[in-house]
């Protein structure tokens, strides 16, 4: 079947996917700056951190969900729960019930900013899928911005941390509206199409698991490479800067809150311009040139950071504002936006949601860490060091980049009645009896290649060396299929 194609619902709801995401992040560090949140020490990392325990569980969710009920109504019920909660934080003022509540907020956050790439990439046509899906981390600079201008036009009003919680609603709010206009994507209509015609002998939810874990494990690179950088995504040390901007800025010997509020915009403003780049001509120059360019900047910035807290003169926050706009434009040039792209191209139609899923949920999982462990290792191991450290994992991931991850570009992979064809592939027979169970089409609309010689043959061949003998058994990678 022809892939239609929707780029302007994709970069509808990639603009308000990161942006929820962007302002839910970025209001916080303004807001622990603040009377009523600034006295509660160590506890700020709970507050700061919630949010991130919500998106894991969403993410989760996202998992079991989305190929039920589909893609936009997802994106639904995740907008509803974030614009709930994030109204209601406005109201509370109690430190546990506030972390409890935004963390719920954090469920819809982690469906929506889950979902919003892989949805994107579906919808968009292959010219424009780097572009539109590499915006979803353009509008999560967008939206932190945003979130830092909340801190700066109400940190002298009396409660304004209300104003700036109940404004992160908005996002979710147009999500809510504009679902009315958002067609459901080709590759989700397809598994439903497929999973009525064989109504009558549907596999068993374990069967349908077994089967995608065996589609998967035939990706060992994909899976290698995704995790990897899931882990180093945030590792690196992304959220430690977004999170504690104020904070760093204050050790470095900024005293002067509305200087330092300030700063954080000018920073954000530089995030949100760094980020611009990479999506115009990703396409073009392909994913991995932009991650190794942007590595190098990451690294001379977590070293001057280090620096920043290692020496004594009075000016050294210099050091530090340098060292932030280099990292920062490091990774919003390379890793940030990079990122969302290749982890739903890596992996065919029947398995992108759960390997999205997944690689998103390693990588919520590492931000709650790092949120958590930066201030007792900061004491422990001194902040330079743990800046030093930081710098030190952008290396490897320079290294895996380098040595281990493949281009991605000009993948056009389609959801043909169920099974994931490469459009400028050859290999396309499939040999499993569980694959042909779970997602093939029923007999009348089997296309002529499928004869039951061609079966046979299929069924009968052993993997060669290389593993080239078919798509399911194959541990070629997407681009190697795509020559």
């Amino acid at each position: 079947m022809a892939e239609s194609t929707h780029n302007g619902a994709a970069a509808f709801v990639s603009f308000v996917g990161g942006a929820a995401f962007g302002v839910s992040t970025g209001v916080i560090a303004g807001v622990l700056s603040e009377d009523r949140w600034n006295n509660i020490g160590d506890l700020s990392a709970f507050l700061s951190s919630s949010l991130l325990y919500g998106i894991v569980v969403g993410s989760l969710l996202n998992v079991i969900i989305t190929d039920k009920i589909g893609r936009r109504v997802t994106l639904l019920v995740g907008a509803i729960i974030a614009a709930v909660f994030a109204v209601a934080m406005a109201f509370c003022h109690i430190l546990w019930l506030m972390c409890m509540i935004r963390g719920f907020s954090g469920v819809g956050i982690g469906i929506i900013t889950t979902l919003a790439p892989l949805y994107a990439t579906e919808l968009a046509s292959t010219k424009r899928r780097g572009l539109i899906v590499g915006f979803f981390q353009v509008f999560i600079t967008i939206g932190i911005f945003a979130g830092y201008c909340l801190n700066m036009a109400f940190h002298k009003v009396t409660d304004g941390w209300r104003y700036e919680f109940a404004l992160t609603s908005l996002m979710p709010i147009l999500l809510i509206v504009g679902f009315f206009f958002l067609p459901e994507t080709d590759s989700w209509k397809a598994m439903r199409d497929a999973k009525k015609q064989n109504a009558d002998n549907r596999p068993s939810f374990g069967q349908r698991t077994r089967f995608k874990f065996h589609v998967l494990k035939h990706y060992p690179r994909s899976i290698f490479v995704g995790v990897a950088l899931s882990i180093l995504y945030q590792m690196t040390g992304l959220n430690v800067v977004v999170y504690y901007t104020n904070s760093i800025f204050k050790e470095a010997g900024v005293d002067n809150l509305t200087l330092s509020l300030g700063l954080t915009m000018a920073i954000g403003v530089w995030n949100f311009i760094c980020s611009l780049i990479p999506p115009f001509i990703v396409d073009k120059f392909g994913r991995r040139p932009f991650v190794i360019i942007g590595c190098v900047p990451m690294i001379i910035g977590m070293i001057l950071l280090a620096l920043s807290y290692q020496l004594t003169f009075q000016t050294r926050y210099v050091l530090a504002i340098v060292g932030m706009i280099l990292f920062l434009g490091g990774f919003e040039f390379g890793l940030g936006p990079i990122y969302f792209i290749v982890i739903n191209e890596m992996f065919p139609a029947e398995v992108r949601n759960l390997a999205s899923a997944s690689q998103n949920l390693i990588m919520w999982l590492c931000n709650i860490i790092i949120v958590h462990i930066f201030q007792p290792a900061s004491k422990g191991m001194t902040p330079q060091g743990f800046f030093y450290l930081l710098a030190g994992l952008s290396l490897v991931l320079l290294l895996i980049v380098i040595f281990v991850m493949k281009e991605t570009k000009g993948i056009e992979t389609v959801f043909v009645e169920g099974v994931r064809e490469s459009c400028r592939s050859s290999n396309a027979a499939v040999d499993s009896n569980e694959l042909e169970q779970v997602s093939s089409p029923p007999p009348q609309q089997s296309p002529p290649e499928s004869s039951p010689e061609a079966e046979q043959t299929a069924q009968s061949e052993e993997p060669d060396e290389g593993g080239k003998t078919n798509l399911v058994t194959s541990d070629v990678e997407p681009t190697e299929r795509a020559e």
